[in-house]
């Protein structure tokens, strides 16, 4: 494979692109979004307030890093991704009667579909608290939940929730830096240990300081009911 890019140094912009189309597809199937689309198609409502750049797990699996929209409209949540991250994925549109919430330790769960028990879970997006409780005070009245609707995490069970994230994704780096070389050729050098460890773990390390202090920032400026 190295020898047919070094041969035709054109074709790795192709291969990289095609890639690029092939994981996003997949993560969007694996996450449901081609079955929630397809569900809830877009309305054309104005949004009484809209998020983007935001993060969310879209079903078990599908993590979206900062690549979410979310707009709270009058009759409903309309959910997208940016284009770059979802080029087959079109923004669709959940009444808030087909909106469950459920809270949970560290983040709040919004079940699509099953707001009431005679219909089937079609999807879920995970969120942070901050982000749920900004979402509820938006749609005021509209918003699927009895009682109170802001509950924000510690900043001690969102600490551990972040630092478990620097360890899986730095582990996972670590492997992929060490690995990625030989997989590709047997005579290529891999990364010297220490560096392919080090390297992900104080990137990841500064990116995930960064988050918690948007986190902190953010709850300090939560509104509260």
């Amino acid at each position: 494979m190295t020898d047919v890019f070094v041969r035709y140094p054109y074709l790795f912009p192709l291969f990289f692109v095609l890639m690029w189309f092939v994981v996003t597809s997949m993560i969007a199937a694996m996450s449901g979004w081609f079955v929630l689309q397809s569900r809830y198609p877009d309305q054309p409502e104005t949004p009484i307030r809209r998020w983007s750049m935001v993060s969310g797990r879209l079903g078990p699996l599908a993590s979206y890093r900062g690549c979410l929209t979310l707009a709270v409209c009058p009759s409903g949540l309309r959910i997208g991704v940016w284009r770059i991250f979802g080029p087959f994925c079109r923004s669709f549109f959940v009444p808030w009667s087909d909106l469950r919430v459920e809270r949970l330790a560290l983040w709040t769960r919004l079940v699509m579909g099953s707001a009431s028990t005679s219909e089937a879970t079609v999807g879920t997006l995970s969120v942070s608290d901050w982000l749920a409780s900004e979402l509820a005070v938006a749609a005021g009245a509209s918003w699927p939940e009895a009682g109170a609707a802001v509950i924000l995490s510690s900043p001690w069970n969102v600490g551990r929730k972040l630092l478990l994230q620097w360890l899986l994704i730095s582990v996972g780096a670590a492997l992929f830096f060490t690995l990625a070389p030989r997989l590709l050729s047997s005579t290529a050098r891999p990364m010297p240990v220490a560096a392919a460890i080090l390297f992900p773990a104080l990137f990841f390390g500064v990116v995930t300081l960064i988050q918690f202090a948007i986190y902190l920032g953010r709850r300090r400026s939560s509104p509260r009911k």
